[in-house]
């Protein structure tokens, strides 16, 4: 079988956290403390175009992993690697009495009290340069928020458990029923290619979304998930 691509909008639904709903967040001196790497999560209306041509954007619900070094801000791709290429200072974002980063050139002020990224009126002037889309009616509101990913100096935080994925375009398939009454086990086999993660869901009744089961493969994790009536937990 073939399955579609996930479109932005159904990466958008997978974000199960409510913003409003969290209420602890790292200090300003967490953030940019050595050796430590933050998740910053976009929650805009819609993407944001870099230069001119628009081929390069910012997605409304982008999630990627930050880290201060060496002066600079960088930001990760897709799969969670650095590069250098990556690093930007702009809007005087290496003064961090500021409390400013730049994820990609796009200038944010922090606010420790939420845990959110504001576009000021300064960020706006530095940032319009480089994503010129940018709107004069966005300065002054939230366009991300921002939550610890890793550190073993730091004490963790109490907060919600991260958003789970959800699959989209769900295809399913009588051919790879397995009889829950055959006792020895079963195993299933496949052959599968994608360009991100891969998911196999098992279910006693498919239209039931509190009986899944499901796999998520990908470069840099395995991870089973279970469906409940309200959340979906990893287990």
């Amino acid at each position: 079988m073939q399955i579609p691509e996930c479109t932005s909008q159904d990466r958008a639904s997978e974000v199960s956290d409510d913003f409003l709903a969290i209420t602890a967040f790292p200090a300003w001196k967490e953030v940019t403390q050595a050796n430590t790497t933050i998740r910053v999560t976009f929650d805009m209306e819609n993407d944001l175009a870099r230069g001119m041509d628009g081929a390069v954007k910012i997605q409304k619900n982008m999630t990627r992993e930050v880290r201060f070094k060496r002066g600079r801000w960088f930001t990760a791709d897709e799969n969670g690697k650095f590069h250098m290429y990556s690093g930007y200072r702009n809007g005087k974002t290496a003064q961090l009495k500021k409390q400013k980063l730049s994820i990609f050139g796009l200038v944010l002020s922090y606010n420790s009290k939420d845990g959110s990224l504001e576009l000021s009126d300064q960020d706006f002037n530095e940032s319009k340069k480089i994503y010129p889309t940018l709107r004069e009616e966005m300065i002054g509101f939230p366009l991300a928020r921002v939550s610890r990913k890793h550190s073993d100096s730091l004490t963790p935080l109490k907060r919600n458990p991260p958003a789970a994925p959800k699959p989209c375009n769900v295809k399913w398939s009588n051919a790879l029923r397995l009889d829950p009454t055959t006792t020895g086990g079963r195993c299933l086999h496949f052959t599968a290619s994608s360009a991100g993660d891969l998911f196999v869901i098992f279910a006693t009744v498919p239209s039931k979304r509190s009986t899944w089961y499901y796999v998520q493969m990908g470069v840099n994790k395995v991870a089973i998930y279970k469906v409940d009536k309200t959340s979906i937990y990893l287990i």
